[in-house]
């Protein structure tokens, strides 16, 4: 029994893989490299060598000169492949209707839709007017510069035994990464303006500049190569710079904090100055007035009069006055026992005539 569960496993596993090879799209088992392109031409353009019987997958694909797929700043911009030609699906071809490679050097990249580069390639000299770059054997074989062009066909031996890069390829760009901005507590800042020599680029915040001969970052906004000054601003806070001098093959990277400015300044405080003449309510002389000043928090025995002078050095008739007895404190002190012994003695007399009341009563009830 368990035998023929088994096989029929078997079965349903080999009737799904036959299934997955069928819907499976053909772009899953394709091939696709860079094979041929020119960069000083008219138009430039970028022939690509496909092993699918079908090259229409690729017109969802970008070509780009740098190795980043979100930064799309400036005239050399990514590409998308909508118009590729694909009369010979083997060697499909993009011709480039403005500018997009430099000269002297740059990077030819391919991306997928999502953003996943598919193929690169970094030459480094100029081969000429409309001459190409290209592999030779086709699909799998080093860059060379080609005796002529054979956009969409397969390719021809070098012209020349000097190939078009070496093989440690030096970069003509200098890449400048700048890392999402934070404040001193590590918090994410955004909206974080980017200049360039004090020139607004359009950027933003987490971006990568690059600097190289004839490149701006973006209208009117040179980024070759030299000396530059970065900064990063924002509305509340102090601006970030950075000065660098930039150059072939240099990479940085790069991150920034930003500190909040103080716009609030704390209130001073101001003690109340209160004169013993505006609490008692009584005039006094200007000498005295100028020795009962009191400044700031006010305790009852200074206001009755029953503290001492703490200074030694007083008359001895203020001396001798400050440790007599106020008369007002007595008098409250006399009339408060008046009223309580007064209480107290109503208290007890309407107690005995209560008494003597209920006595009688009980008394002639009795007779």
């Amino acid at each position: 029994m368990y035998r023929n569960v088994r096989i029929e496993l078997l079965k349903v596993i080999f009737v799904l893989i036959l299934f997955l090879g069928f819907i499976i799209p053909e772009r899953i088992f394709a091939q696709i490299v860079i094979n041929e392109f020119v960069p000083n031409g008219s138009p430039e353009w970028v022939e690509f060598y496909n092993s699918s019987e079908s090259a229409e997958y690729i017109k969802e694909y970008y070509i780009d000169d740098d190795l980043s797929f979100a930064d799309d700043t400036g005239s050399a911009s990514k590409k998308i492949l909508s118009s590729l030609n694909t009369s010979n699906p083997t060697y499909p071809y993009f011709e480039i209707s403005s500018s997009l490679f430099n000269n002297s050097g740059d990077f030819v990249v391919i991306f997928d839709q999502s953003g996943s580069i598919i193929d690169q390639y970094q030459y480094t000299l100029d081969p000429g007017k409309d001459i190409s770059i290209g592999r030779y054997p086709d699909n799998n074989g080093g860059f060379g510069v080609l005796p002529f062009l054979t956009k969409g066909d397969g390719n021809p031996a070098f012209a020349t035994s000097t190939p078009a890069s070496t093989s440690e390829p030096v970069s003509v760009k200098s890449l400048y990464k700048i890392n999402k901005p934070k404040d001193k507590s590590g918090s994410e800042l955004t909206s974080v303006q980017i200049y360039v020599d004090g020139v607004y680029t359009h950027h933003l915040d987490d971006e990568i500049l690059e600097f190289f001969n004839g490149h701006e970052c973006y209208s009117g906004v040179e980024c070759s190569l030299g000396i530059h000054t970065i900064s990063l601003r924002k509305t509340g806070y102090t601006s970030w710079e950075d000065t660098q001098n930039f150059s072939s093959g240099m990479n940085l990277e790069v991150n920034p904090v930003l500190e909040a400015l103080e716009t609030d300044s704390p209130t001073p405080t101001v003690s109340p100055t209160v004169s013993l003449t505006s609490v008692l309510g009584k005039t006094s002389s200007p000498s005295a007035q100028a020795n009962t000043t009191v400044s700031g928090t006010l305790n009852l025995p200074d206001i009755l009069g029953l503290s001492k002078s703490p200074n030694p050095n007083d008359t001895q008739d203020t001396l001798e006055g400050s440790e007599k007895m106020p008369i007002f404190p007595i008098v409250v002190i006399v009339l408060g026992i008046g009223f309580i012994s007064i209480a107290i003695f109503s208290i007890i007399k309407n107690s005995k005539k209560d008494y003597t009341g209920e006595s009688e009563k009980q008394s002639s009830e009795i007779y």
